[in-house]
């Protein structure tokens, strides 16, 4: 071997110690499950909470690294959980099928929710569909244009339905803080004309539950036609719901301003004072032609950031933009997320000009979208949004922070035409637009992505323009323009290998998957390094961090009488 070789793999070795030495092993758990000292019934599963991402799906290639020691003191490997084989129960009813763009991500039609809402009385179909998290696990739904009365339940034929042009509905949580997938756990807060007399008019027709106080053109079911209210997203704020709703002129789709509307929350669902308003602000944002507000991200640092995509001046170009309250509270003052004319961001309390917005995307790059989604993971922002316009793909992008840049693009999930064996007509069973693809965290069981979906039917070949009116009493029209709902599991994967793919959540499970039951003192245990970005020192990165070593001690079954671990110390045995 020649002396540039050798010298060469001195280098390599020295450039090898160097970045293992830069490694910070100090990081230590914000939560586990089992936690310490806690005495549960059985084990089937452990999670190790870190509060910032090692690794997009969890830990691969463990070896002997995370290991559980049980009562006869015995090590016994641990398996990554999230990422792996995914745990779907029966009653779910999720269908998989081909919608996602990488291996490891799964798509799934909900049909529990599809069926859930396909009606044939009241509320049967509208577009919006907006959810809040409640407390006590009950949800807070919103939608816009809607349609009340009966359905023929064999020919999905809408009769002559009511449509308001907003109504709200809460989904009452069960005893563990579920939401109820029945039709008896549905509360629907209309105000229907009459629900007791099928042969007298306006049977389970309703009205608008909030109308625009500058409308003044009502058709004859007494809703109005000009000036509507159409959801923005809501939080919880003080013990009450606020919920921004978007004033608009809607014969000509034109945004306008935007109201707060506040609701109690005392009580339960179906009480009186639950959800009964509580103030209504008309002029929160007298003028807000760009929609600030239509999604929402409520995040630690005292802030409300508030979404919204505008065109950005160029063919089909639509950027997500952002602002924010100045306080943890809707109705405080908001500031704008504003780039100057050199391209320099700040946030401005004056609202930005058409000029102005237009150049203060935070998607840079990215591509066009619209209706953007923001939530948070590990210590990285995520951001999803459909492909502008209609297109039959989500997108999802990630930043360091609530305000952008969002970057790094990934495909999420691409929807089928048509979403559902349902949707058809005698013309079709194709939709002619995809829109509104709305996330509903307050769906989510295991951290995958909810979404729901809006559609209108194609045109006939009779002409263009004729879809939206096949929504109305045709048969198969009650199963046009309204929601049907996807899951997207293993969504983390698409980042894998990247520093976007941070997941504060690492779960483990035996290899056998069965959950242990024996009873006795247990200890996890994982070892120094186990979780970590050391694998990015070979990239050049010198800023490595990873953990120090975890030891939890937790019992299974009465815990007097007890043994002790006998060992922590012993090389764990592979399961087979």
């Amino acid at each position: 071997m020649n002396k540039t070789v050798l010298s060469l793999l001195a280098a390599m070795s020295a450039s090898v110690v160097v970045a293992q030495n830069s490694v910070n092993y100090t990081v230590q758990p914000v939560s586990t499950y089992p936690a310490e000292g806690a005495c549960i019934e059985s084990l089937d599963r452990v999670v190790i909470d870190l509060g910032r991402g090692f690794g997009p799906v969890g830990v691969k290639d463990l070896s002997t690294n995370v290991y559980l020691i049980g009562p006869d003191g015995f090590p016994r490997q641990l398996s990554n959980a999230v990422g792996g084989d995914l745990e779907i129960k029966p009653d779910w009813r999720l269908q998989e099928y081909d919608g996602a763009s990488a291996r490891n991500v799964h798509t799934y039609k909900d049909c529990l929710y599809n069926d859930l809402f396909t009606r044939t009385h009241g509320w049967n179909g509208g577009d919006g569909v907006f959810t809040v998290g409640l407390p006590g696990g009950h949800v807070y739904w919103t939608f816009n244009d809607s349609f009340y009365g009966v359905v023929d339940g064999a020919t999905r034929a809408r009769g002559a339905c009511s449509f308001p042009r907003n109504t709200i509905m809460v989904q009452e949580a069960d005893a563990d803080g579920y939401p109820v997938t029945t039709d008896d756990g549905l509360l629907w807060l209309a105000d229907f004309v009459q629900t007791t007399n099928p042969s007298a008019p306006g049977y389970y027709k309703a009205l608008t539950h909030l109308d625009h106080p500058k409308a003044v053109s009502y058709n004859d079911d007494g809703i109005a036609q000009d000036y509507v209210y159409w959801s923005g997203d809501g939080a919880i704020v003080d013990g009450k719901l606020q919920m921004l709703w978007q004033g608009v002129y809607s014969s000509e789709l034109r945004q306008e301003s935007t109201a707060l509307v506040t609701y109690s929350l005392e009580g339960e669902p179906g009480d009186e004072s639950y959800l009964k308003i509580e103030s209504v602000n008309h002029n929160l944002v007298p003028y807000n032609p760009f929609a600030y507000g239509s999604t929402l991200w409520e995040d630690e640092d005292g802030h409300i950031y508030l979404y919204s995509a505008v065109g950005n001046g160029t063919w089909f170009g639509n950027d997500p933009i952002v602002a924010r309250t100045v306080s943890y509270d809707l109705n405080s003052e908001w500031e704008f997320y504003v780039a100057d004319a050199s391209g320099k961001f700040a946030w401005q309390r004056r609202y930005p000009t058409q000029d102005e917005v237009q150049r203060s995307g935070i998607s840079p790059g990215q591509g066009s979208f619209t209706l953007p989604w923001v939530f948070k993971k590990g210590n990285r922002y995520f951001m999803c949004a459909q492909t502008f316009p209609f297109g039959q793909e989500m997108a999802i992008m990630t930043s360091d922070t609530p305000w952008g840049p969002f970057k790094n693009k990934k495909i999420l999930i691409s929807f089928p035409n048509p979403l559902d064996e349902l949707q058809h007509d005698l013309y079709s069973s194709r939709y002619r637009f995809l829109y509104m693809l709305n996330l509903h965290p307050a769906l989510s069981r295991e951290g995958e992505l909810v979404i729901s979906t809006n559609t209108d039917p194609a045109d006939t070949s009779e002409g263009a323009g004729d879809a939206f009116w096949r929504n109305f009493n045709n048969p198969g029209s009650a199963d046009w323009y309204r929601p049907f709902y996807y899951r997207v599991y293993g969504w983390e994967s698409l980042f894998a290998g990247t520093m976007e793919g941070a997941n504060d959540r690492l779960e483990f499970t035996t290899g056998d998957r069965r959950p242990i039951t024996q009873p006795g003192r247990y200890k996890i245990v994982c070892e120094q390094g186990a979780f970590g970005n050391e694998q990015y020192e070979a990239g050049g990165y010198q800023s490595g961090t990873a953990n120090n070593r975890i030891e939890v001690n937790f019992t299974i079954g009465d815990p007097s009488g007890i043994a002790a671990p006998e060992a922590d110390n012993a090389a764990p045995e592979a399961d087979n």
